[in-house]
């Protein structure tokens, strides 16, 4: 896979304070053309898995599995999430393991192996690290999503008891994104007053520092189209394993 798009360093500067300043940052056009296109339609042929949560546990179902259920069964899950997200963290999505795939057993790393290996190669973490001014960034992890009609992921900040994250990314990949489907990253004060929001603009990576209060709206019943991206997290802490090299 091609390299993003060069970044001057009156950009890398720019970021940075826009960064510091907010706690978050746009960036448009952060792929090349070819290589977004390319990532996009891999999106679109992945063997999606389905997820939700139960408070603190978290559950996982191929998506071919949650489509073959009874109409009964399905509908009663879905009650149960969405009485569930009135009241506490609750998300409801698709999602590809990239990390998982990429240090499993086989010698297949996953359809995504050579976007991660480009997240976590030199240019591209120095990049971030100047950005972020973090220095002791040592990769990024990373996840497939898809969010399609009735799926949302509540407000929450990112911490982790035991991943070491400096700060969270999304490369939006769905071409076109009307403003009225939902769907938008979100941010929120303290108060729980909305304080921002980006669209999911194809080919932008958004930015945000870690803690920071977010969700994902509700992609309305009539959109139009499926919510691809690439999400994770910048860490400080080490990888478990070797990344672009042999395992």
């Amino acid at each position: 896979m091609t390299m993003l798009q060069a970044i001057t360093q009156e950009e890398r500067n720019s970021r940075a304070s826009q960064l510091a300043e907010s706690g978050r940052l746009h960036m448009p056009d952060f792929l090349e053309n070819d290589t977004a296109a390319q990532l996009h339609r891999t999106l679109t042929d992945l063997e999606w898995i389905t997820v939700f949560n139960k408070g603190t546990d978290n559950y996982e179902m191929p998506r071919r599995n949650a489509m073959a259920m009874r109409e009964s069964e399905r509908d009663r899950l879905l009650a149960d999430i969405r009485s569930r997200a009135r009241s506490q963290y609750q998300f409801f999505y698709l999602r590809y393991p990239i990390v998982e795939s990429y240090f499993g057993e086989g010698e297949d790393r996953g359809p995504l192996a050579g976007f991660f290996e480009m997240m976590n190669a030199p240019e591209t973490l120095d990049v971030i690290r100047e950005i972020t001014g973090e220095p002791d960034i040592c990769w990024a992890d990373g996840q497939a999503t898809c969010f399609g009609p009735g799926h949302f992921l509540n407000q929450h900040d990112d911490r982790h008891d035991k991943h070491d994250r400096v700060a969270a990314y999304v490369l939006n990949l769905t071409p076109e994104w009307d403003v009225d489907w939902g769907g938008y990253l979100q941010f929120f004060d303290e108060r729980g007053d909305l304080t921002g929001g980006f669209r999911p603009r194809y080919n932008a990576l958004n930015m945000f520092t870690v803690p920071n209060r977010h969700s994902v709206e509700l992609v309305a019943p009539f959109a139009g189209a499926l919510r691809y991206s690439v999400t994770g997290w910048f860490r400080r802490d080490d990888p478990p394993g070797n990344i672009g090299g042999d395992s």
